[in-house]
């Protein structure tokens, strides 16, 4: 004779288990996913920030433009790019080259380069922040629907019909 309440434990824990891998292996793509976007559309470090307004600067800076003046443009721009993907501050800045021809309008520019572009990176990177804290939230148990046959209906109806009869 088998041991059936020892095969059922046994047959809830390797479920357990296959649930515990399945769980593992979402989170590893989960966490896989996040390092690539926040990769992707990492924000410019400093230093590539100002390897990239500086060439634009440099390009239209009126001659009256002294070291202190370029030095504050600089510092205003970096506070205003701040948060622009390095992919996409890149490509601002090699238009901004080509089309801007006074300081004055090259973060302006840059700001209105690709903007919807710029918001969707952002988006990306909040939502596979957010996969992966949710990753190991409660969930509601899933739960098979129960369907009734047309002998259970039947049965179903004539007891209603009699507890109305009743009344």
């Amino acid at each position: 004779m088998e041991n059936l309440p020892g095969k059922a434990v046994q047959m809830a824990w390797d479920r357990r288990n296959e649930q515990q891998d399945v769980r593992s292996q979402k989170l590893q793509a989960a966490l896989a996913n996040l390092a690539e976007v926040e990769r992707k559309y990492r924000p410019a470090t400093l230093e590539e920030a100002i390897q990239l307004l500086t060439p634009c600067l440099m390009l239209c800076a009126p001659s009256g433009m002294t070291e202190d003046d370029r030095t504050a443009w600089i510092k205003a721009a970096l506070m205003t790019i701040d948060d622009i993907p390095l992919s996409f501050l890149q490509r601002a800045c090699e238009q901004a080259r080509r089309v801007c021809d006074h300081p004055a309008k090259i973060v302006p520019f840059i700001c209105k380069y690709e903007p919807d572009t710029a918001r969707w990176a952002a988006d990306k990177v909040r939502h596979a922040r957010a996969v992966v804290e949710n990753l190991n939230a409660p969930r509601l148990e899933k739960h098979d629907p129960e369907y009734v046959t047309a002998e259970e209906m039947a049965e179903l109806s004539k007891e209603l019909a009699s507890k109305l009869s009743a009344q």
